[in-house]
């Protein structure tokens, strides 16, 4: 499995749009685990994901996150585990551990209830999303049954 941490100097980048290095971990249970780091060089957000995803990694952690570059990532199958500061190698430690959505890792400001899907150590999608959606979808539905009511009279 290969995981990216946005880094500045020992620590994890606060803003990942404007980072300008990644640590890239291989982690191959049958290998033995590669580091490295490698230069966020482009700067237009769809350059700077494509760029990404051509490392093939498959989980990225990562300070604050703008919404494009992370749809972006979700869309390319990555993993986007924001809203996470902290020392890099403590932040490592906790997501192989499955403990990093603890409130020691969150920015200032971001709450457990804002890191959606927490499963294994790791966030799934955006809950602000799939709480507008079941709101269309409830008024959609309540919307629907006011209209048959009035069609069917009694």
């Amino acid at each position: 499995m290969k995981i990216a941490i946005s880094i500045w100097g020992e620590k994890i980048s606060p803003v990942l749009d404007t980072a300008s290095k990644l640590l890239i971990i291989d982690d191959d249970m049958q290998k033995k685990t590669s580091r490295f780091e490698m230069y966020l060089l482009k700067q237009d957000i769809s350059k700077r994901g494509h760029f990404i995803r051509d490392l093939n990694i498959q989980v990225l952690i990562c300070g604050a996150v703008s919404r494009q570059l992370s749809d972006m990532l979700k869309a390319f199958g990555i993993e986007v585990i924001s809203g996470i500061s902290g020392s890099v190698e403590d932040a490592l430690e906790a997501y192989q551990r499955g403990t990093l959505l603890s409130s020691k890792f969150f920015m200032p400001g971001c709450k457990s209830h804002q890191l959606e899907g927490f499963k294994k150590g790791r966030v799934r999608a955006d809950s602000k999303q799939n709480k507008l959606r079941d709101q269309v979808q409830t008024r959609k539905s309540k919307e629907s049954r006011r209209g048959e009511k009035s069609i069917n009279p009694t």
